[in-house]
């Protein structure tokens, strides 16, 4: 399945998707991916959206939490969630319009910190040691 990114500065965006969404399905384009989640809210784009027949696939950047973080939140939601978005657009029988769902970012739940002073695992050396005290 052939996919366009959109990823274009704000001024003249109407125009733009208005005139590259013939374009990318001319071309043999069958879906576009855009982090513009405001795209759906202006008249011209959506138009332009729904006579091209492509499929839309929206991410978040999350704005919330800025550089590294946000990057890779993105980052991470696209190659996550694509897979099973492409999958639902092959059995598709029309247009369909996908929102993906944001990777939670916070500490709590991209990662697991253990010291192994105060809590080896199994096989750690000296672990026997640590249990006894």
């Amino acid at each position: 399945m052939k996919s366009s990114t959109s990823t274009s500065s704000r001024a003249g965006r109407a125009r733009r998707t208005s005139s590259c969404t013939p374009k990318a399905k001319a071309d043999g384009f069958e879906v576009v991916i855009t982090n513009d989640t405001k795209q759906l809210s202006r008249p011209l784009e959506v138009a332009a959206i729904a006579q091209s027949g492509l499929h839309r696939i929206e991410y978040r950047q999350n704005n919330k939490h800025g550089g590294l973080v946000g990057l890779g939140t993105a980052i991470a939601t696209v190659c996550a969630a694509l897979p099973h978005a492409l999958s639902e657009l092959e059995a598709a029988d029309g247009q369909r319009l996908i929102s993906l769902t944001l990777i939670d970012p916070t500490r709590q739940k991209r990662l697991q910190i253990t010291d192994p002073a105060v809590a080896p695992p199994k096989h750690w050396p000296g672990r026997d040691e640590v249990s006894e005290s």
